[in-house]
């Protein structure tokens, strides 16, 4: 097996990109169950069955682990878009356009990274209002 090409390109980040990171930071949804913290009951739902009725109640301290594993995985996928000579390319990599596979493939990680804090930020709201009914 051949090596490919893969130089490692010290590439500096976009604005896009830098947008997002301070968009998707893990601080978003941390914020929200800290505000919301002394409105929460003791006692929430912790799981709902397919009608949306809930089926399991827990400790209002189990809404801290979606923003424990959506901060994990922020920082996981940071780590990823950091070595984008290790990304996965067609055979037409070369010379001449390294630099743009690097930046859309870093670009991807990046908005990947974005949608998923978004996503669980949303979930992380979502079941902090449906505990204040």
């Amino acid at each position: 097996m051949n090596n490919p090409y893969r130089p490692i390109l010290n590439l500096p980040k976009t604005k896009i990109e830098r947008i997002l990171n301070y968009i998707g930071g893990a601080l978003l949804y941390l914020s929200y169950a800290a505000v919301s913290w002394g409105t929460l009951p003791d006692k929430i739902p912790g799981h709902f069955n397919g009608l949306g009725e809930v089926d399991r109640w827990g400790s209002k301290s189990e809404i801290i682990i979606l923003p424990i594993i959506g901060g994990f995985i922020f920082v996981l996928m940071t780590l990823f878009e950091k070595a984008p000579h290790m990304h996965n390319y067609p055979k037409r990599l070369n010379e001449s356009n390294v630099k743009q596979f690097y930046l859309n493939s870093r670009l991807m990680f990046n908005m990947t990274k974005e949608c998923l804090s978004r996503y669980f930020c949303i979930t992380n709201c979502t079941n902090n209002s449906s505990c204040k009914r």
